[in-house]
């Protein structure tokens, strides 16, 4: 119950994939705790000013007090356009909506004006950086847009994103710190627990794993359930980035599932075969496993996808 500090003071390196989670976990800790969380940062102005530019110290101002002082210059320059964003929830009236129709207009609604207005504005300039066939930029944006009009649809919580490039790849994390797949699944009139009834055989069979599984399983049926969806969906984006040499992680609650180009690249399995082949691959050394469970549960969903290049 102690008010915690999250100290930066020896880091010399933040991977830009992390900045949305920061910021959420500030928010959750001060939710908790009814007050601001101290960030101690120190005189690092490499650090310093690279949180700057990211538009970090701006979203994350009503979740953090900082222990350095920030009007003082660096002579560390970083591209603008490597940033965070915010997309704040408080205006999303889907679940309100009780017909299923005005609900899949409501949401078409939302991914059309982020895909064709918000999303090319923030992130078009960073991703041409690497990619360059209008293809791959437009299924870059595409793939963007669900993952932010996701957050904002389902989650009850801000969304997050982060997108950047290097000569080398894209990488794009979107986050937020809502109620997470299993919550939101319980809410959509067409889904059916028991379409995944099989998968809770799992839990006799891998019960050495702990409670984690749960939480694996909430993940694996939004999967499910959204494979079946007549649109761009999260397998449909799991299986493009996988099969481009890319990575794609997702973390919920206390579980993190890991698809990567050599474990799924020629895999064409569906998402319920996936679940099995998945924890067939489990292994406790956190760094090799396709599943990752955690002790600590962070809430929420949150997103990550590393890729070079885009073909369909």
């Amino acid at each position: 119950m102690v008010q915690p500090i999250i100290s930066l003071e020896k880091c010399s390196f933040i991977d830009s994939a992390i900045l949305p989670n920061l910021v959420l976990l500030g928010m959750y800790l001060m939710q908790f705790h009814k007050n601001k969380i101290t960030l101690a940062i120190g005189r690092d102005y490499r650090l310093i000013s690279y949180l700057q530019n990211s538009q970090f110290f701006r979203i994350a101002k009503p979740y953090y007090f900082y222990d350095s002082d920030l009007s003082e210059t660096s002579m560390y320059d970083y591209r603008p356009e490597h940033r965070i964003d915010e997309y704040n929830h408080l205006s999303n009236n889907y679940y309100s909506l009780k017909d299923n129709k005005l609900r899949v207009d409501y949401r078409d609604s939302l991914f059309e004006t982020l895909r064709y207005k918000t999303v090319p504005k923030n992130f078009k300039t960073i991703i041409t950086d690497v990619l360059k066939d209008p293809d791959d930029i437009y299924n870059t944006l595409n793939i963007v847009t669900e993952l932010i009009s996701n957050g904002m649809l389902y989650s009850y919580s801000p969304t997050i994103s982060s997108v950047q490039t290097n000569k080398y790849k894209t990488i794009i994390s979107v986050s937020d710190i809502g109620i997470g797949f299993r919550k939101s699944l319980d809410q959509k009139e067409d889904f059916k627990t028991k379409q995944l009834s099989n998968m809770r055989l799992l839990k006799s069979k891998y019960k050495g794993i702990g409670k984690g599984l749960d939480d694996y399983l909430s993940i694996m049926d939004a999967l499910v359930y959204s494979s079946n969806q007549n649109r761009s969906n999260l397998w449909a984006l799991k299986n493009l980035i996988t099969s481009n040499h890319g990575i794609f992680r997702i973390h919920c609650m206390s579980t993190q599932v890991v698809f990567t180009y050599s474990r799924c690249e020629k895999c064409h399995k569906e998402a319920k075969e996936c679940t099995i082949c998945l924890l067939d691959g489990y292994r406790t050394l956190k760094s090799v496993s396709p599943v990752r469970f955690y002790d600590v549960i962070y809430p929420g969903v949150h997103i990550e996808a590393e890729f070079d290049r885009l073909e369909v």
